[in-house]
């Protein structure tokens, strides 16, 4: 599949993240099925960083980048150990969500 980015991307999840991946198949054999807890549906920190990665690599290729992206799995794991927050993205998410998909309260002044 050369040339397709969006395969490129969900194998590199997969094989970065297939635990989380594998988590919601696994309870749905068992019985113990949550859609929500899907990782399409709100992706844990793993898969935000997995993509990331990804993309870093694809477009910026280079040794430099390679060990910038293995720096950052590091720190993702390392993180919690010496009590650094590692969720960089929520941030990012707050500010720019309600901007994108806009806020439920906009709605309900406008009805008013």
């Amino acid at each position: 599949l050369p040339g397709n980015i969006l395969a490129m991307v969900v194998i590199a999840v997969c094989k970065g993240n297939g635990s989380g991946m594998l988590k919601p198949a696994c309870r749905f054999v068992r019985g113990i099925w949550r859609p929500i807890s899907s990782e399409l549906m709100m992706p844990s920190v793993t898969s935000k960083y997995c993509i990331v990665g990804c993309l870093l690599l694809h477009f910026l290729p280079g040794d430099l980048t390679y060990v910038a992206v293995v720096g950052l799995f590091l720190a993702m794991k390392v993180g919690p150990l010496l009590g650094v927050p590692v969720d960089v993205f929520t941030p990012v998410e707050r500010k720019l969500c309600p901007l994108v998909l806009g806020t439920p309260d906009q709605e309900k002044k406008k009805e008013k």
